[in-house]
């Protein structure tokens, strides 16, 4: 004959039972970060002239940047040099691990090294003002070798601008 304590006991210990085996699937995860790429390179105009003194940010993303007046002190955006040379920085995928029971790290709770990428966007703005222009740039393994693990290297060499 089973008590009520028993029946009690059997239910409380079933329900702990589905809680410690659904925990390390249930959401816990630390995110870290995003994975880091630092872009250099060089503005020049469509005769060959580095562009000095132009405003300007970085994204592995498609799309459009919020570019506004209200944004350009983002620390993501940088400026032209005289000789036309940039860097600028942007992030990727977040990464993370997972939590077993909340606590315990599962994997490496390293950063990844970011993987290569095959198109960079250069947004900028010229330093007579007016509105942001954006060029899409390809890119390929051999300009960006240099990678640790957070953080990878592109450099995209000279991009011609047409502001039009």
């Amino acid at each position: 004959m089973i008590t009520h304590r028993a029946k009690c006991f059997d239910i409380l210990t079933g329900v702990l039972f589905v809680m410690a085996a659904t925990l390390p699937v249930s959401g816990c995860t630390q995110v870290d970060g995003g994975a880091r790429y630092i872009v250099s390179g060089k503005l020049a105009d469509a005769l060959g002239n580095p562009v000095a003194g132009a405003r300007l940010a970085v994204s592995i993303r498609r799309g459009d940047l919020p570019l506004d007046d209200e944004s350009s002190d983002w620390p993501g955006f940088s400026k032209t040099e005289e000789d036309g040379s940039f860097s600028g920085m942007c992030y990727g995928a977040n990464w993370g691990y997972a939590l077993l029971l909340g606590v315990i790290p599962v994997g490496s709770t390293g950063p990844p090294t970011p993987e290569a990428i095959e198109e960079v966007y250069v947004f900028y703005r010229l330093a007579s003002g007016g509105e942001w222009y954006k060029e899409r740039v390809q890119t390929d393994e051999a300009d960006q070798e240099r990678a640790e693990p957070g953080t990878r290297w592109i450099s995209v060499g000279i991009v011609q601008i047409n502001p039009e």
